[in-house]
């Protein structure tokens, strides 16, 4: 399953690095990774290569840095980034007025099981459109990326606030413990890429969380 995740962002992972628009923060899981260091997104692939066979630990930044580099290229991406408005209100209406977030994916009928989310007052981020009252992150292999850039970009924020002389450097903080209550469900139906990406997300944020 990994290698064969693996190879599909092989096979989609752009030429050239792309943006994403109206945010401070253009690529989001790269700055967490990298700070203010360029990307390139032939080093992201010869990265993946070389660590695919390796400690699944390791893969974790090339397998988040391609899944972003992937969605800055689709010309629809718009449609699914948050802006940085739209992250101040899900950042104040949840962590004021909400229990948490929590990001369902997979599954044709998950109706039923967000409405139980929400019935316990959760703001809910999905992958199947035309769910009331959700945040559709659309349906590719990657989306699950636009979830995470919410968490990093929340963390990055508040924590540069609460401390401007902070510096770019490293934090091995546990993001879901001290700063907001969110998770994620999948099931059995999800690709190999969106299983991973999703999966990732909360190591990513215990381990790997670097604030600038």
């Amino acid at each position: 399953m990994l290698h064969s995740a693996v190879e599909q962002l092989l096979a989609i992972l752009p030429e050239e690095v792309g943006k994403f628009k109206q945010t401070e923060y253009p690529l989001p899981i790269k700055s967490a990774f990298l700070g203010e260091k360029p990307i390139h997104c032939s080093a992201v692939r010869k990265d993946l290569i070389e660590k695919q066979n390796g400690d699944l630990k390791d893969l974790l930044e090339p397998l988040l840095l391609a899944a972003e580099l992937y969605e800055a290229s689709c010309q629809d991406n718009e449609q699914y980034f948050l802006t940085d408005n739209q992250v101040q209100s899900y950042v104040f209406s949840g962590s004021k007025w909400k229990a948490g977030w929590v990001l369902v994916l997979g599954g044709i009928d998950q109706e039923k099981l967000v409405a139980k989310f929400q019935e316990k007052n959760f703001l809910v981020f999905t992958d199947q459109p035309n769910l009331k009252n959700t945040v559709y992150i659309g349906s590719r292999a990657t989306c699950p990326i636009y979830f995470l850039q919410l968490m990093v970009r929340y963390g990055m924020v508040w924590r540069r606030d609460s401390n401007p002389s902070m510096k770019p450097g490293f934090a091995s903080v546990n993001f879901e413990k001290y700063y907001f209550p969110s998770n994620s469900l999948s099931d059995s139906s999800l690709s190999n890429i969106r299983e991973f990406v999703s999966a990732f997300y909360p190591v990513f944020c215990a381990f790997y969380f670097r604030f600038y």
